[in-house]
């Protein structure tokens, strides 16, 4: 299995629902691109896709996929793009190059559920 995750450690109690919304409005933001980016073939890889969803008793949110070649086509297969467009570090790619506005839908949520 392949995944990355996102973990912040949110305290005041009133911001824990806010936070949870942004972590499920930031993944929900990559994972098309993820999609976008990930090999096909017969489908397979991106039938294997989970967005895991945040909530208040959980703060953290995730792609992963239970393909069992996931991890090696993410890792060594580039010359096995199937599709154009599509990358090896099809799931950490989009994440590196989104973080700064996955950060900032986080934070806009927390700061619109502690002002709202």
């Amino acid at each position: 299995m392949l995944d990355i995750e996102v973990h912040w450690h949110i305290t005041p109690t009133g911001a824990t629902s806010a936070a949870a919304a942004g972590l499920n409005r930031a993944v929900e933001t990559v994972a098309p691109i993820v999609t976008q980016r990930t090999p096909r073939l017969y489908g397979d890889l991106r039938a294997s896709m989970n967005v895991h969803h945040a909530s208040t008793g959980n703060l953290e949110a995730g792609i992963s996929f239970t393909s069992p070649y996931a991890r090696y086509q993410h890792e060594l297969a580039a010359a096995y793009r199937s599709t154009p467009g599509t990358t090896s570090h099809f799931l950490s790619g989009p994440w590196k190059e989104n973080a700064d506005l996955m950060r900032q839908i986080v934070a806009q949520a927390i700061t619109e559920g502690l002002n709202g």
